[in-house]
């Protein structure tokens, strides 16, 4: 199994209580802890006089799971024996990092991350910006010109008061994806951390997230605002997959949520060590509030996941694209935006699959009609109105709609009023009586049928 490398030679403690945990037994726990440290010393594996253990070869040192190596134990561990992280003086100041370095053979969930530099970039580049041609910056990518990006705020308001507390960002370099998280100590070092997101960010030339478009960037315009700097974010290529998600799994999912398509789609399984995002800006407004930093691990953990799953959704967007499977992909939806982009043809083998491999009738005789009105505006008539019949002979979907265009057909290209007149009366007959627009269109159509065939 391929796990995460962590680089950086420090030590690190365990997350201490439990949250929620009772403090009755402490003394009791702090003893068996203290026993414990003890019997370890004795066999020559307790690391110094610090009190707490040290990795035998920290350059080598391996993890099942993106985060810290916490079996030893440490009573009350700091923020940076915590996260592993450091304080790092930079030329706007001290600002907190975080750092970890993942083998491009790194599994998470179905893929590995070097899977990536062989992705078909215009693909998904089609999905998320529409049908326009690349962009110089994306004709000569390379995996290493990307930065995935997603924030923990303390709020989900994109007013002055949601603080972006904690930006994680992803990235290849040497063959390895690094993460890079810039944590916010203190409200009063805001400025030191955006002055530096801003200097890091300038390196890339596309930005990747999930719901940026409305939230992320917001929130990090406004910060870099407030703080006097501009997000030149309109000079990078944007993608965001949240986007490509809605057309690809809506009805297929239960919604299109990270975290819902990480366990369906990705195959990612974040553990107990997860916390819900709900309880993220409770336990940073801790941390801030009264030095607590305990859950601050699961905080990390879960932004680290989520960037990581930013890079195998984009790999599994434009496999799915590529597969075109119906059973897993809403090809209706897909169908309709390759035809909104005035990619006709893209859309006709949308609606085709769907036609013969759709998972219900109902989906199946919506592909045909959709695939039948794609016939008519390429001037394949006559075909498309065999198709149309066909529904209306099955009862299915989008009858009435048939009916509608039958009729027209026999109007206009076969100047039948009589058969013209028979689906109009079908189609007036199924019409439910509050589709009154409806209904008067067809009243209309009748009319002047009845006088084409008196005069006729």
């Amino acid at each position: 199994m391929n796990r995460l490398m962590v680089s950086t030679d420090r030590r690190t403690g365990d997350r201490g209580p439990v949250p929620g945990e009772l403090p009755g037994g402490e003394e009791e726990r702090l003893g068996s802890i203290r026993s414990r440290l003890r019997e370890m010393e004795s066999r020559h594996t307790f690391g110094g006089n610090s009190g707490f253990l040290m990795r035998q070869d920290p350059e080598t040192c391996r993890h099942d799971r993106p985060g810290r190596n916490l079996e030893p134990r440490l009573l009350r561990p700091t923020l940076e024996e915590l996260s592993g992280g450091r304080e790092v003086e930079t030329s706007h100041g001290k600002v907190f990092e975080i750092v970890q370095s993942f083998l491009g053979a790194y599994r998470h969930g179905k893929y590995r991350l070097d899977e990536f530099g062989s992705t078909d970039l215009g693909a998904i580049d089609l999905l998320c910006r529409g049908a326009g041609a690349l962009s110089t910056v994306l004709r000569y990518a390379q995996a290493e010109d990307f930065l995935f990006l997603d924030l923990e705020t303390t709020g989900l308001s994109l007013g002055t008061g949601t603080y972006a507390f904690l930006v994680g960002l992803g990235y290849f370099r040497n063959g390895r994806y690094q993460v890079k998280q810039f944590l916010l100590r203190s409200f009063p070092e805001e400025p030191c951390m955006i002055a530096n997101i801003k200097d890091f960010m300038e390196g890339f030339g596309v930005l990747v997230t999930f719901n940026g478009k409305r939230f992320d960037l917001p929130v990090l315009e406004t910060r870099f605002a407030i703080c006097g700097k501009t997000l030149a974010a309109d000079r990078m290529v944007h993608w965001d997959l949240m986007y490509p998600s809605r057309r690809f799994w809506q009805d297929r999912e239960e919604n299109c949520r990270l975290g819902t398509l990480e366990r369906t789609q990705l195959g990612v399984d974040r553990g107990l060590e997860d916390i819900p995002g709900s309880r993220i800006p409770e336990v940073y407004y801790r941390y801030v509030h009264h030095g607590e930093c305990l859950d601050l691990e699961r905080v990390l953990y879960h932004n680290t996941l989520d960037v990581l799953s930013l890079t195998t959704l984009a790999i599994h967007t434009a496999r799915c694209l590529a597969e075109k499977d119906p059973a897993g992909v809403n090809l209706l939806r897909l169908g309709r935006f390759f035809d909104r982009a005035g990619l006709g043809g893209a859309g006709r083998e949308c609606y085709e699959i769907a036609a013969r491999f759709g998972s219900c009738p109902d989906e199946r005789d919506e592909a045909l009609f959709r695939l039948a009105m794609r016939m008519k505006r390429e001037g394949a008539r006559r075909e498309a109105m065999e198709i149309l019949e066909g529904i209306v002979d099955r009862g299915g979907a989008r009858l009435l709609d048939s009916c509608e265009e039958i009729a027209k057909f026999y109007e206009h290209d076969l100047r039948d009023a009589e058969n013209a007149m028979g689906f109009v009366l079908v189609a007036l007959e199924i019409a439910r009586p509050d589709e009154l627009v409806r209904r008067e269109r067809l009243l209309r159509r009748l009319g002047r049928l009845e006088r084409k065939r008196g005069t006729g």
